[in-house]
C-alpha cells in the first residue's frame, strides 16, 4: 500500500525519529523533546505500549505504515506544532510482516530526519541494561529525595557480552545503510549526552528546524562508579577480551 500525505498542514511539519538502543540517553533526551512547546514528541509507540497521553501504540497483526501515517505524520496537529517524533528501538515493531511495514514507511521517506543515539563503550550499556533489568530500576529523577544506592556486584558471561556487541554493532550500521538517504545524525552518550546536554539538545532543535529552548534535565547518571563495582568478574572479562577488537571497552 502507497500512503502519500495529503494534508497541506503536514507537509510542512518536520518529522524525525530517536533511534537506538536501551541506556543511550533516549529517556533523557525525549522528555527534553516533550518540553519544547513546538514539538509532539512520543515516547516507544512500537513496542505494544501506551504513551502517556499518546496515540494507540501499535498493535501485533496492524500494518505498521498505516499506523504511522493515521496515529503519527499524517493526522492534524495544533498550529504551533512544528516537528513531530518518536522513539524507536532496533527491536521494535518486529512481531509480524504487518507491523514490520512500519520500517518500510521510514525506509522509503526520506524526508524523515534519524537521530541515531550511540554508546561507545558498549560493555558499560551492557552493565548499565543488566542491572536495570535485574534491579527494575530504570531511571532516577533528579528531584528524587531517596539517595540512590549502589546495587549489589553482578555476574556477566563472556559469551553474553561478545553476543550483546556483536547485534548492537550490527543494529548500528544497519541503520547506517537503511538511512543512507535521510538526513542523518549521530549522537555519542559520553560526549554528547553526558559531555554538553544542553549544546546538544539545541544542535538537535535546530537540525529538526525549530527554535533554541531550554534544555529540561530530569534524570541523573546512575552508574557513577567504575565498572569494576558493578560486575564481579570484571578482571575476568577484561583478560578474556584482551587484544581482541572489543578491549577498548575494558579501560576502566
Amino acid at each position: 500500500m502507497e500512503i502519500k500525505i495529503t494534508d497541506g498542514q503536514n507537509k510542512h511539519l518536520s518529522r524525525f525519529i530517536i533511534l537506538g538502543q536501551h541506556r543511550s540517553g533516549s529517556t533523557l533526551l525525549t522528555l527534553a523533546l516533550r518540553e519544547h512547546p513546538n514539538i509532539r514528541m512520543w515516547g516507544e509507540i512500537l513496542l505494544h505500549q501506551p504513551d502517556l497521553d499518546g496515540p494507540e501504540f501499535l498493535r501485533p497483526g496492524e500494518p505498521g505504515d498505516e499506523y504511522l501515517h493515521n496515529q503519527i505524520f499524517g493526522c492534524k496537529y495544533e498550529h504551533r506544532i512544528k516537528a513531530v517524533g518518536f522513539k524507536v528501538f532496533y527491536g521494535h515493531a518486529q512481531t509480524d510482516v504487518e507491523t514490520l511495514k512500519a520500517w518500510d514507511y521510514l525506509f522509503k521517506d526520506s524526508s524523515i530526519a534519524i537521530i541515531q543515539l550511540v554508546r561507545n563503550n558498549l560493555f558499560a550499556q551492557y552493565v548499565s541494561f543488566e542491572l536495570a533489568m535485574r534491579n527494575d530500576k530504570w531511571h532516577h529523577p533528579v528531584n528524587d529525595s531517596v539517595k540512590l544506592s549502589t546495587p549489589k556486584p553482578i555476574r556477566i558471561e563472556s559469551v553474553d557480552c561478545e553476543t550483546y556487541f556483536e547485534q548492537e554493532i550490527s543494529d548500528q550500521n544497519w541503520a547506517l545503510q537503511k538511512f543512507a538517504s535521510h538526513k542523518f545524525m549521530r549522537v555519542e552518550y559520553e560526549t554528547n549526552i553526558c559531555g554538553d546536554f544542553s549544546k546538544t539538545y539545541n544542535e538537535i532543535l535546530n537540525f529538526i528546524g525549530v527554535v533554541p529552548h531550554n534544555a529540561g534535565l530530569h534524570l541523573s547518571k546512575m552508574a557513577t562508579e567504575p565498572l569494576s563495582h558493578y560486575v564481579s568478574n570484571y578482571k575476568e572479562l577484561r583478560e578474556y577480551f584482551r587484544r581482541s577488537k572489543y578491549e577498548r571497552f575494558f579501560e576502566d
